[in-house]
């Protein structure tokens, strides 16, 4: 399992009980991997910046994008 992976899901499974780097660093992740990995997984649109008890990301949802206004547009063709 890639760090990235392993991450995301542990991640998900905290639900805001670890601050980011606290949680990298339980899975065996440096601090700077760790930031590394937030990077990419919002320019993924994996998970977003968002206050969730000791951690500052969550993980994206499409129906919490649309209650925040950040609503996907279709391209028609």
């Amino acid at each position: 399992m890639t760090d990235k992976l392993k991450y995301y899901e542990a991640l998900k499974l905290d639900n805001g009980r670890l601050d980011e780097i606290e949680l990298g660093e339980r899975l065996g992740i440096s601090e700077t991997r760790t930031r590394e990995l937030i990077a990419i997984l919002l320019s993924e649109y994996k998970i977003m910046y968002a206050a969730n008890g000791y951690c500052n990301y969550s993980i994206f949802s499409k129906a919490r994008a649309r209650v925040n206004g950040w609503q996907e547009t279709k391209v028609s063709r």
